[in-house]
């Protein structure tokens, strides 16, 4: 590693928590290389061979509480029973008329049936609800892109993004019809700097809208939803890795393929803590403070023997899931057959399989638990500590921190401006 790599990745293991990864206490169990017959099935076959070669270990761990949303959400949900269906694009409708609803609150399909058909597609729908619900969110992201060596690049960014669709409080006006708009913003370093991605997502079938600033030209460019699948500034990540799925579920081709126990990720046995900030017209603002907890990876963590790229402190406990496959409607989307493993109770994705075009396996998505809750649990949201993109074929991995304690993520955030989110925007946050 280079002078100035080692300097970076100092300088990122000083943002991040101050506690370094602590070793497996007294009896805690360790799956290692060598004992992954204890796993059984309960990891994909990608996970299960990173730990037979050495490159993870997974610290087991049991939750003190069980995963739920809060009282709004749920109540919202039961209401929802039997209120929506879909057509045959996929798309939210009426039960009984048929209609595209105005706006919807809650899991659309609080009653998942296993045999029904279309259960995959309801699946990703109230997963996309269980994240609409946040409303409007601003997250820092260091994406760290790591080789087998270490660390290559680290890659600071922001993430904004405005729900229409599934948001908590008052819809918000919107003549075209959009149910979720996303800004992401390159900070550093200076060769990516300014570079900003703009995507609205329209609730019905028609695709993606899509516009990148590209501050070498100082110029606006729109370009086809297929390029959400293209590499972001030279790491693993496409932009529809986002929570794992942050693509539009109209444009694939679901299956519901079967249910089982997973381990997944957790950067704690507990609940994360969210904090009150501002409250304003949509109701209160939560924030992350330094109690929130983080993930150190390999590269940043002394005499780690394994995986540059492995979460080293991670708890992995056992969850439920629906097992779900995508199969992209475009034929230039980068991305073949995908694998999800969505919670039974959460509906939150924690990983998926990607296979090329071609069918051979490519990549493994991993985020961890994500669940985060106010004092009281009277607020609970998806907002995860960790996302890992691992490329098996070219043997590399981008691992971002979400959480940074001197950049709060926030949820419900009155500091996004609506008017931000349009072309005209975009042009203004690109400079």
């Amino acid at each position: 590693m280079t002078f100035a790599r080692t300097i970076a990745a100092a300088l990122l293991a000083a943002l991040m928590s101050p506690s370094r990864a602590a070793p497996a206490a007294e009896g805690e169990r360790v799956i290692r290389t060598g004992a992954t017959a204890e796993l059984s099935d309960l990891v994909p076959d990608s996970v299960r061979r990173w730990v037979e070669r050495g490159d993870f270990e997974l610290r087991l761990g049991e939750l003190g509480y069980q995963p739920r949303w809060d009282d709004a959400f749920t109540s919202a949900s039961e209401q929802n029973r039997g209120r929506y269906g879909l057509d045959e694009n996929s798309d939210v409708v009426d039960a009984k008329s048929g209609a595209r609803p105005e706006h919807v609150f809650g899991f659309p399909f609080p009653d998942l049936d296993a045999a029904d058909a279309q259960a995959g597609a309801k699946a990703m729908w109230n997963r996309w609800f269980a994240v609409h619900k946040r409303s409007q969110v601003r997250f820092p992201l260091a994406i760290n892109v790591v080789g087998r060596a270490g660390l290559v690049r680290t890659i600071g960014s922001r993430i904004e993004t405005l729900a229409y669709q599934g948001r908590e409080g008052a819809p918000l006006p919107d003549a075209e019809g959009t149910e979720w708009r996303e800004i992401v913003r390159l900070l550093s370093p200076t060769y990516v700097e300014g570079t900003t991605s703009l995507t609205w997502r329209f609730f019905g079938p028609k695709p993606d809208s899509v516009w990148f600033y590209l501050p070498a030209i100082r110029r606006i460019r729109q370009v086809t939803s297929t390029n959400r699948s293209d590499a972001l500034a030279g790491s693993d990540v496409v932009l529809d890795d986002g929570l794992v799925w942050a693509g539009k579920n109209q444009s694939f081709r679901w299956k519901l393929v079967g249910r089982r126990d997973l381990l997944v990720p957790a950067a704690r046995l507990d609940p994360q803590p969210l904090h009150p900030g501002r409250r304003w017209a949509n109701g209160q603002e939560w924030l992350t403070k330094d109690d929130f907890r983080g993930i150190h990876w390999g590269f940043e963590t002394p005499g780690w023997k394994g995986a540059p790229w492995a979460p080293v402190d991670a708890f992995w406990v056992k969850r439920p899931v629906w097992v779900i496959e995508g199969e992209p409607k475009d034929p230039y989307y980068n991305y073949g057959r995908q694998t999800f493993f969505v919670d039974r109770d959460t509906y939150l994705s924690y990983m998926k399989i990607v296979n090329t075009r071609a069918g051979e396996y490519w990549k493994t998505v991993v985020v961890d638990l994500g669940m985060s809750c106010a004092p009281r649990n009277e607020r609970c949201y998806p907002v995860v500590a960790m996302s890992l993109v691992v490329d098996d074929l070219r043997d590399r991995a981008t691992a971002t921190t979400v959480i940074r304690p001197d950049r709060p993520a926030r949820v419900n955030t009155p500091k996004l401006d609506v008017d931000d989110f349009n072309v005209q925007g975009l042009l203004k946050a690109g400079k």
